[in-house]
């Protein structure tokens, strides 16, 4: 199991961690987050070395409300954990839980959705609402 070189961090044989983020749009379809550095904040910028999402719009989709699918532009053909952290500069009241319900590993798509922290009701994502996905997986399938 302890593949890597910190002896201190057990990880699987060719563990991956790839990162995307995108912006809310409220009832249309997010958008891949902006690129631009900003030295007063981090909360909406991810630099695109590193946002895994498509460059293509249409490859971030909204089908109702809270509902989402995203295609990253690599895969993993293992994932052994997907991450999706919402972020909010909107305030207490708008905060957001997202969780993912399908990751197809060739198509590289995504299925997730965000619902309401204070009542678990689906809602939105505002322009003010970003969401980073940390996707852990392995490069190849292992021999079994």
């Amino acid at each position: 199991m302890n593949r890597s070189e910190n002896l201190a961090y057990a990880m699987p044989y060719e563990q991956i961690t790839l990162f995307g983020k995108i912006q809310g749009q409220a009832a249309a379809a997010p958008i891949r987050a902006p690129t631009l550095f900003s030295a007063t904040s981090s909360a909406g910028f991810m630099h695109s070395s590193n946002n895994f999402v498509s460059t293509v719009a249409a490859d971030v989709t909204r089908s109702g409300v809270g509902a989402y699918t995203v295609k990253f532009s690599d895969g993993l053909p293992v994932v052994l954990d997907i991450d999706i952290r919402v972020s909010s500069t909107t305030g207490a009241a708008a905060y957001k839980d997202g969780y993912w319900t399908d990751y197809n590993p060739t198509t590289r798509v995504l299925t997730f959705g965000t619902n309401l922290a204070t009542t678990g009701a689906a809602t939105d994502l505002l322009t003010t609402d970003f969401v980073t996905f940390v996707i852990t997986g392995q490069k190849n399938v292992p021999g079994y």
